[in-house]
């Protein structure tokens, strides 16, 4: 009778515990859907401003303000991914790999809405506000500090500050990554580049940052 009490306790433990496990197997699985189908969707939109921008150039229209704003709430987008991203990263216990090949990804698509934001900015007299690049890697420990700092500014300052993270464990294996930690140098993390000209190296404290901000132009918060 004790042993066969054991069995049957034994079997129910490894019934919740396979349950337990295949529940969270499916949320993995949904929360990576998710990201794919954000990625998919951003993809999509990126070739779409694409052809935007060569049906301009040829017909030559002036759709600066159009660009400028189709970019801003692109670049929301890209914010509300990395938070899902982040999130998937946070609770997830299953396929680091995949979680790699999705934030490189994002990645790229953040390289590209900064570059694109860069661009409108040289060619939109009414473009107000200020890019970040931002180096980090997750060995780094005052990266996650910088990172708090700058999302409390990036409340702030709305679409005033748009913050772009780049990773630069990937410049190993993502040359356009690599070509810009080699641009600007980047031999520390964290690292700032503000409007592509202006570097930060090292820590920055929060008040240095907003003057720094500040002083690149999109007034206040």
């Amino acid at each position: 009778m004790v042993k066969n009490s054991f069995i049957i306790a034994g079997l129910v433990t490894f019934v919740v515990f396979s349950s337990g496990m295949l529940l969270q197997w499916n949320l993995d699985q949904r929360r990576t859907d998710d990201v794919l189908q954000r990625i998919n969707d951003l993809e999509l939109t990126t070739n779409s401003l694409l052809v935007e921008k060569e049906l301009v150039e040829v017909l030559d229209y002036k759709a600066c303000t159009i660009q400028l704003q189709r970019s801003r709430d692109i670049s929301k987008d890209v914010d509300r991914l990395g938070s899902v991203l982040e999130s998937y990263r946070d609770s997830s216990i299953f396929d680091e790999s995949r979680y790699k090949d999705l934030k490189h990804q994002y990645l790229l698509l953040e390289i590209f809405y900064w570059a694109k934001l860069l661009e409108s900015k040289k060619l939109c007299d009414d473009a107000n506000y200020v890019t970040v690049l931002y180096f980090y890697n997750e060995k780094c420990d005052a990266c996650k500090d910088q990172g708090l700092i700058l999302t409390e500014l990036k409340k702030e300052y709305g679409e005033k500050l748009m913050i772009f993270s780049v990773d630069t464990d990937f410049a190993s294996v993502e040359t356009n990554v690599n070509t810009l930690v080699k641009e600007y140098n980047v031999t520390a993390t964290p690292t700032i580049v503000i409007d592509q000209y202006r570097k930060l190296e090292n820590f920055i404290s929060r008040d240095r940052l907003n003057s720094e901000i500040l002083a690149a132009g999109p007034g206040g918060p």
